[in-house]
C-alpha cells in the first residue's frame, strides 16, 4: 500500500494526515516534513502506536525538533546526514564545533547552545565568506554565481568529515556525499563510512 499526503504550513497540526497515513497499513513513512510538523509527526507516529520504518529527511534531525516531539518518541527513526550536531557530546570536541560556540558565547549569549538552525547558519555564513574571497575584487553578480557553482570541494564546518560541496555549473545538488544515521533515544548512530551518489 502506498499513500501519500502534504500539509500546509499554516496547519495548526497535522495529526489527521497522520492517522490517514498509519490506517492506510503502510509499513514504511518517509517523512519529508520541516520544523514544527516534523516534532508533531514524531509524537502523533508515537501516540498511534504505529510502528513504521520512520524515514527522516535530512534537514529535520536537529535537537530541538527530537525535543519538541518527545525525545523517546524519535528512538529508531533512521535519516540521512550531512552535519554535525551542536549541543551533543557527540561532537562537543569537534573543533569546528567548538569554534562555533566559542562565537555563539561573544555574540549570541541568548542562543541556546544546541541550536542546529543557528549552526547551520553559521555554517551558510562561512561557505557565503568562500565564494566572496574566490571573488577577489570582482564582486559582480556573474562572478559571485560563477564562484558559487564551483564551490565543489569546499567543507563548511557545519558538515560532518568527508562532506563537501558538490555543486558544478551544470548541476547544483549540495551535496552527494552522506551518512546513514540510526536515533539511539539519545543520540544519532552514524555510520562509520558515508555514502557517495
Amino acid at each position: 500500500m502506498i499513500a501519500e499526503v502534504t500539509y500546509d504550513l499554516t496547519d495548526p497540526t497535522i495529526d489527521s494526515q497522520l492517522i490517514n497515513l498509519a490506517k492506510s497499513g503502510a509499513d514504511v513513512f518517509y517523512n519529508i516534513t520541516t520544523g514544527k510538523a516534523t516534532s508533531q509527526s514524531i509524537r502523533k507516529v508515537a501516540e498511534l502506536g504505529w510502528k513504521p520504518l520512520h524515514l527522516l529527511s535530512a534537514g529535520s534531525t536537529g535537537r530541538s525538533i527530537l525535543n519538541a516531539a518527545g525525545i523517546e518518541n524519535a528512538k529508531g527513526i533512521v535519516a540521512i546526514r550531512y552535519s554535525k550536531e551542536v549541543g551533543t557530546p557527540q561532537f562537543e570536541k569537534d573543533p569546528e564545533v567548538m569554534a562555533f560556540e566559542e562565537l555563539r558565547k561573544k555574540y549570541l549569549p541568548n542562543v541556546d547552545p544546541d541550536n542546529t538552525i543557528a549552526y547551520a547558519g553559521y555554517g551558510q555564513a562561512v561557505a557565503m565568506g568562500e565564494i566572496l574571497r574566490r571573488c577577489g575584487d570582482d564582486l559582480t553578480r556573474a562572478n559571485v554565481l560563477k564562484q558559487a557553482q564551483n564551490l565543489t570541494g569546499f567543507h563548511s564546518p557545519y558538515m560532518l568529515d568527508g562532506v563537501t560541496y558538490s555543486y558544478t555549473p551544470d548541476n547544483y545538488t549540495p551535496m552527494k556525499t552522506l551518512y546513514i544515521s540510526i536515533f539511539n533515544g539519545k543520540d544519532w548512530d552514524i555510520s562509520e563510512k558515508p555514502m557517495t551518489e
